[in-house]
């Protein structure tokens, strides 16, 4: 059986091709969990601060 050099560089092509498409929904996972976390921690930032601006002004209304 011989190959020729067409056949190869089709399935080097296909190959390519296949593991370009693998890559691509590697990275936008990657990208999605990646702002996913982002979220969660800027919501979580968030409810730091509103918790530490109402300790201050519950502080402040106690020394009135």
């Amino acid at each position: 059986m011989s190959v020729t050099k067409d056949e190869v560089s089709d399935l080097i092509k296909a190959n390519n091709d296949q593991l370009m498409t693998s890559f691509q929904e590697l990275l936008k996972d990657t990208a999605g969990q990646a702002k996913r976390a982002n979220k969660t921690s800027a919501e979580q930032q968030m409810k730091e601060i509103k918790k530490l601006k109402f300790q201050e002004l519950a502080q402040g209304q106690k020394k009135i």
